[in-house]
């Protein structure tokens, strides 16, 4: 785990812990460890690997200000879609930054999962380039995948969908005739929902204050990919635990010196 400043993208220190899994106690002893040194954590941003209830519940006990990202399939975002999707899409009385981003706060705290008590303050975006990008590549790669198939069953050949795509696309068979079957509702489902995106907080923010706090890990994911792809640091096989140590320490100071 890195920590890294905000504005400058500077390394500032690292902890070292077991991989696999999602540890939420890592930045409390990244947050004592930054103290120690008078360098004052004023809170966390968080992705969506840590949109769990143990991390929120975590961090409400220690009272420690957060801005995480919800999954997408996390009770509160997909509220906020079914009620507000349309309500925000281009939405120009809504509009967050000339880069076509849109959003709205809620008006106080919602329940984040559904079968929890965790609340928090609300911020939902609809980010209008991201969205038709996406939108535009699902797109292609259902025409592609169903010209495959079809092309498949032309020449007599056995036609499987491609695993991800199987809930858009399907071979059928009736009468000895093989044809592909398209599920259309799915797909525009699929595609009404590209770009929408929920970010929660412990404090009442507007939808710019949590936009512009959560763009804030922009500084540690750059230096993420320089330590994996500049400095060699993507792949870690088998070593000694103080091998690996020495690793993160060398391209530590290398992410300095860069």
């Amino acid at each position: 785990m890195y920590a890294v400043n905000a504005e400058t993208g500077m390394p500032i220190t690292y902890l070292i812990g077991n991989g696999g899994k999602v540890d939420a106690k890592a930045f409390m002893k990244l947050q004592a460890f930054l103290g120690l040194h008078g360098i004052e954590a004023k809170g966390v941003l968080l992705d969506r690997a840590f949109c769990t209830p143990d991390v929120f519940r975590l961090l409400d006990d220690l009272g420690i200000p957060y801005v995480i990202m919800l999954k997408s399939d996390t009770y509160a975002h997909v509220r906020m879609y079914e009620q507000h999707a349309e309500q925000l899409r281009w939405n120009v009385r809504q509009i967050v930054n000339d880069d076509c981003l849109f959003g709205m706060e809620s008006d106080g705290k919602c329940r984040i999962f559904g079968s929890k008590d965790t609340e928090a303050y609300l911020s939902f975006f609809y980010d209008g380039t991201n969205g038709t990008e996406r939108s535009a590549t699902l797109i292609r790669r259902i025409m592609r995948e169903r010209k495959r198939l079809e092309g498949k069953i032309r020449d007599g050949k056995p036609a499987i969908v491609e695993g991800a795509l199987a809930r858009y696309l399907s071979v059928e068979e009736k009468d000895g005739v093989r044809t592909v079957r398209c599920d259309y509702d799915s797909w525009q489902a699929s595609l009404n929902g590209k770009g929408f995106y929920s970010i929660a907080s412990s404090r009442q923010l507007t939808a710019v204050e949590a936009n512009s706090l959560y763009r804030l890990r922009d500084a540690s994911e750059t230096q993420y990919m320089f330590s994996k792809s500049q400095l060699g640091f993507d792949v870690t096989r088998n070593h000694t635990e103080n091998s690996i140590g020495n690793k993160f320490f060398i391209c530590f100071i290398s992410s300095i010196l860069r």
